[in-house]
């Protein structure tokens, strides 16, 4: 039998934020002329300059925004083992893995979507998509492999 527990909020801060801070750069690299939607929201609700003067606020609130979802996440996070392979198979540990970060994958490109579209009223362009998929493919592998083998 294997000793489990679930994952510490401390332990979703710290792969929130640096998960976040590993798919930011996927997400400024869009190319197409929409603004980023961190700096689309900033200039919404914080200023009344146009989104391109809050490129680089926007880039710390999008690594908030990750870090708090990396915290949400772990709340809800089902449990794991605490030990790598010793007291569980390591295909059981990379198959929870893999099946937590699919979730984060969904859930983050979901919720994403209907933010930039409802939240910012932006449409969604094909290169948008690539870049947001990316960014939470990204995001998604750091979190599960961090929450999926315990590492903090």
């Amino acid at each position: 039998m294997s000793t489990i527990r679930t994952v510490t909020l401390i332990a979703g801060f710290f792969w929130g934020f640096a998960a976040a801070v590993c798919a930011t750069p996927f997400v400024m690299a869009h190319t197409d002329d929409s603004p980023a939607p961190t700096a689309l929201l900033l200039s919404k609700v914080a200023g009344d300059g146009p989104p391109e003067q809050y490129l680089d606020p926007g880039t710390v609130v999008h690594i908030c925004f990750g870090t708090a979802a990396g915290v949400v996440l772990a709340r809800l996070e089902p449990r794991y083992f605490v030990e790598w392979v010793s007291l569980g198979s390591q295909t059981e540990i990379y198959v929870s893995v893999f099946k937590n970060v699919l979730v984060y994958v969904y859930l983050l490109f979901v919720v994403s979507l209907v933010g930039i579209q409802v939240g910012l009223g932006q449409s969604i362009t094909r290169t948008r998509i690539k870049s947001l998929l990316a960014a939470v493919v990204v995001y998604g592998v750091v979190l599960g492999l961090g929450f999926g083998f315990q590492l903090i």
